[in-house]
């Protein structure tokens, strides 16, 4: 017979019962054996002896198991050598041969170390009664049991060895670090207040790697004459229990307030699931007016001037610090912002969203100017104020009967607009842009003056801007009718054609102008019954490839 060859697979060793006077000293010893290279199978005897030393050494043990079913090499021992593992590791050699047969001893000795359930049984084992007490445990090495407890108003900040407890002052409703409640009735551990919540920051938002979590509860907050000013150096939440179920109000339309700018934060400042209306004079004003990116999911934000304004500068969302070129981006999703004021015969200027540099990304939103007036200059739903920024806008309505709708000033430089299953309806011009890019597609524009005036020419010169899908109309009842422009006055030497494919342009106005063009380009595909005024260059087909 060729010598076996012994693999260890698994070891468990030294399981010690806490619940007998005698500790069970057995353990289970598995392995693989082989014979002649192949896995044996069959009934093999085992004799087990236990030293104190990988070679010689002390004899501490042994014991011969019998008849031991081998299956593929695989085996199975539970070994009882007596209480062999009080001094430390032990070494195991083993001799294996057929049942009834002569026994080979297998080269070498295999370590084992009696398990940690042995080791803590073991201890149990040698207390006395049996009793576990206080007076019996090493507390630098065994937490005892919980016994004190906090007062109301405060919260458990540190469990000591001896079982007592550690409290502090709540300043919100949770232990959570960075979390403050603001409720209606003020509940212990709870402000009543949303001002007060923000003035007693310093001592709820400690964390500065963490944003800074105000819960508001559903119902009515009214707020006072002053300015809500966040700061800091950590980004700040406000999260409401919905739209409409948490209200804040500055003002009424009988008792306007004074404050003109209810939330200031030169932080990044994040509203979610609640809502804001303003009712204030005619003045300078912003309902949200943010040094930095504002980030709105599920929030209502509604502006109402009580007299009438001859002023210039207010907006509902204002973000505007300015930044390096390509800003932080800005979320909006699932939000409404709504402007109501009727203009005197002095200039305005107002805006729903009034943006600088900072990159936009809005979903889902209804963006409302109800803004009328003899002066209302370049008054927009939405304006861009900065330099190398974007806005992708998807399935967003915009409607504004008195002003423009998507509006880039002459003094911009750069913004790309990304329009896709937009609906916008202005009185004056639906997207009014200086040097800018446009992709709009599956859009409805309409507007009284222009549908899409792109003024200059390209900001980003390695694309070409596109309209595709879309249905493009002007609706001036007298004068011209200008659906889509590229105004004059391109800057660029070798400007990117305008491509338009698959999209409606239609007027009823006066004039059977469609399109005028002065000094851009043009690729139109598939446009038939479409009127062009001016010079223009490129290419034209009504037939569809």
């Amino acid at each position: 017979m060729n010598k076996p060859w012994f693999f260890l697979l698994l070891l468990v060793a030294g399981f010690h019962s806490v619940l007998a006077q005698v500790p069970d000293t057995r353990f289970t010893f598995q392995g693989k054996l082989e014979v002649s290279g192949q896995f044996a199978n069959g009934s093999y005897d085992f004799f087990v002896y236990v030293y104190d030393a990988a070679a010689g050494g002390n004899l501490l043990g042994s014991q011969l198991i019998a008849g031991v079913s081998v299956d593929q090499g695989e085996f199975s021992l539970l070994v009882d050598a007596g209480d062999v593992f009080n001094a430390g590791p032990v070494w195991l050699e083993i001799a294996a041969g057929p049942a009834g047969g002569a026994l080979t001893t297998l080269s070498g000795r295999t370590e084992v170390h009696p398990a940690p359930q042995s080791q803590y049984a073991e201890m149990a084992f040698n207390i006395p009664d049996g009793v576990v007490t206080a007076a019996k445990v090493d507390n630098t090495q065994v937490q005892l049991r919980v016994s004190g407890t906090c007062a109301a108003n405060t919260a458990m900040t540190a469990v000591n060895v001896d079982g007592t407890v550690t409290c502090a002052a709540v300043h919100g409703p949770y232990t959570t670090t960075n979390v403050a409640t603001v409720t209606v009735d003020g509940a212990p551990g709870q402000y009543t207040s949303l001002h007060n919540a923000v003035a007693d920051m310093t001592n709820w938002c400690t964390d500065a790697t963490k944003p800074c979590m105000i819960h508001m509860g559903a119902g009515n907050f009214t707020l006072p004459d002053v300015t809500l000013s966040i700061g800091g150096n950590s980004d700040v939440i406000i999260q409401g229990a919905g739209q409409g179920a948490t209200r804040i109000t500055a003002g009424s339309s009988t008792s306007p307030t004074s404050m003109t700018t209810v939330i200031s934060s030169t932080v990044e400042l994040t509203l979610e699931d609640l809502s804001i209306d303003w009712y204030g004079p005619a003045g300078s004003a912003y309902l949200v007016d943010v040094d930095g990116p504002a980030n709105l999911y599920r929030v209502e934000l509604s502006m109402e001037v009580t007299g009438t304004p001859t002023y210039s500068g207010f907006a509902v969302l204002r973000a505007s610090q300015q930044t390096p070129q390509g800003g932080t981006t800005m979320h909006l999703e699932d939000a409404s912002l709504n402007l109501y004021a009727t203009g005197g015969t002095g200039p305005v200027l107002g805006f729903v969203l009034d943006v600088a540099d900072w990159n936009v990304e809005s979903r889902n939103m209804q963006y409302d100017s109800q803004l009328f007036g003899s002066n209302l200059g370049d008054s927009a739903l939405v304006r861009f104020d900065g330099n190398g920024i974007y806005m992708q806008s998807s399935h967003d309505s915009y409607n504004a009967p008195g002003v423009h709708g998507i509006y880039q000033p002459s003094n911009g430089n750069g913004v790309l607009l990304l329009l896709s299953d937009a609906f916008i309806y202005s009185g004056n011009v639906g997207v009014k842009l200086d040097i800018a890019d446009v992709r709009i597609e599956y859009s409805n524009i309409d507007a009284d003056i222009a549908a899409v005036q792109l003024l200059k020419g390209n900001a980003f010169p390695s694309l070409s801007s596109m309209i595709s899908h879309s249905q493009l109309s002007a609706n001036t009842s007298s004068g011209l009718a200008e659906v889509l422009k590229l105004g004059s006055g391109n800057t660029l030497p070798t400007p990117q054609p305008l491509l338009v494919r698959f999209s409606s342009l239609s007027t009823d106005g006066s004039s059977p102008s469609v399109i005028t063009n002065a000094g851009g380009e043009f690729d139109l595909t598939c446009m038939a019954n479409t009127a062009i005024v001016g010079a223009v260059e490129g290419f034209f087909s009504t037939t569809c490839p």
